[in-house]
Order: C-alpha cells, then structure tokens, then sequence
C-alpha cells in the first residue's frame, strides 16, 4: 500500500504549468518504474508522470498553483525511491 501525500496548500481550478525532470535511484525494474508512475500521477496537483526505467529519469508536468516542487520530490522519496541531487 503506498502512502498517500498531501499537499497543504492546495488552490483549485488553476492552470499554472509546470514541469520538472529528477534523478530517481532505486528503480530496478518495470515494476519499480509503473509504481513510481502511479503513484505520482495519484497526487494532486500532478498531470502526468513519465518514468524511464533506463535512465532512471522522470519527467512531471505538474499545476505550480497546486504543487510545488519540493512536495514532487518528497512524493517520489514516500513510494521508496531516491531523489538525486
């Protein structure tokens, strides 16, 4: 069961894009990858998550008004992965 992130601070109805791309370690598989995926694009204010297993990169799209990045960061470290600096 992953654990759920939330995110205080929270305007709705906003349309403030954003992206950014982060270092992932501890991906070993698809599994890991699809996980990671799922649970970044189960959190508010996130729009779409791409995972590559291969780099070891994900990408975000995410609503700023919504979610900020050090929340992106701390959604990924709470489903068990790394965040490279």
């Amino acid at each position: 069961m992953r654990p759920k992130v939330s995110t205080p601070h929270l305007l709705l109805n906003s349309a403030s894009p954003g992206t950014l791309e982060l270092g992932v370690d501890g991906m070993h598989c698809g599994g890991c990858s699809g996980r990671l995926k799922k649970a970044l694009e189960a959190t508010t204010g996130i729009r779409s998550a791409v995972v590559v297993l291969e780099s070891q990169l994900v990408t975000v799209d995410f609503d700023t008004a919504c979610i900020t990045k050090d929340a992106i960061r701390l959604a990924v470290e709470a489903t068990g992965f790394s965040v490279r600096a």
